[in-house]
């Protein structure tokens, strides 16, 4: 009977570290080289690109929208006078004993430059004859199972890569990194509304109405820059990529990984968020 109890005891502990184990945030960290003074031939392989035909999501930084009327000079007399003498602060009694969840998911699969793991490899890249790093890029985001995963894209000035992290048993990544750009060829996924369905807001325990109610009124409506006003280059776009990395892989938690072409490289890493 004892025997049961504890095969009993062991199942359910397994089902519930499992619960936990589920869309786990992680940091992700690349980066980017390629190899100077490499012999230029026509060999070409006869694999062939295999671009994902799924929706994807896009790692890019956060939009920065510009004011116009703060470059006029006119407007800067007094900016935070006229900015706090509008704004009415209604408090409220705040249950200090109700919990408040922070929640991360804001920041999800945006473009960070800083590394953590990767910090020490990029700086000595420098000193590495023949080798030159193109670029780093981070982000934060969830792991899910297989069938929930989606592949995100990346693009800096010379390479595009796409990568999906899924769990299964273990960590796995499937990277498809090559010399190019697709960008037009992605059809993005509404981001939000992905990250909502895999994860649901876990921060509706507060209760809006003990928050302090900030009402802000502005004379006059903002207008801002449109991204076409933004003169953006981006280079290399090939529709035929010829130069490419295929792999899927397992990975570990903090462990170093490098991903090597005749052309170029990948540095990667993935660290469990807090670990």
């Amino acid at each position: 009977m004892i025997y049961y109890k504890k095969l009993i005891y062991l199942f359910v502990l397994t089902i519930s570290l499992n619960i936990e184990s589920n869309n786990i945030e992680y940091s992700i960290e690349m980066i980017f080289i390629e190899y100077e003074n490499v012999l230029i031939d026509d060999e070409r392989f006869n694999e062939v690109f295999d671009n994902p035909d799924e929706s994807i999501i896009k790692i890019k930084s956060k939009d920065i929208r510009l004011n116009k009327k703060a470059f006029l000079i006119e407007n800067k007399q007094d900016p935070l006078k006229d900015a706090l003498s509008n704004i009415k602060i209604d408090y409220k009694s705040i249950n200090k004993n109700k919990p408040v969840t922070k929640n991360s998911k804001d920041d999800w699969f945006y473009k960070n430059n800083k590394l953590d793991v990767l910090e020490t490899i990029y700086k000595n890249l420098k000193y590495r004859k023949g080798v030159k790093a193109i670029d780093k890029v981070s982000w934060k985001q969830p792991i899910t199972s297989y069938e929930d995963a989606k592949y995100a894209y990346y693009q800096n000035s010379k390479i595009g890569t796409y990568i999906k992290f899924y769990e299964s048993k273990y960590l796995h990544a499937d990277i498809k990194s090559f010399i190019g750009d697709l960008s037009n060829n992605n059809i993005e996924i509404d981001k939000n509304n992905y990250i909502n369905n895999i994860v649901p807001d876990i921060s509706e325990n507060i209760d809006k109405n003990e928050l302090p109610k900030i009402e802000v009124t502005y004379f006059e409506e903002n207008t801002f820059i449109n991204n076409e006003q933004v003169e953006i280059t981006n280079t290399n776009k090939n529709d035929e990529i010829i130069f490419f990395i295929d792999e899927n892989m397992r990975l570990f938690d903090k462990n170093i990984y490098f991903l090597d072409h005749p052309k170029f490289g990948i540095f990667m890493s993935l660290k469990k968020s807090n670990s």
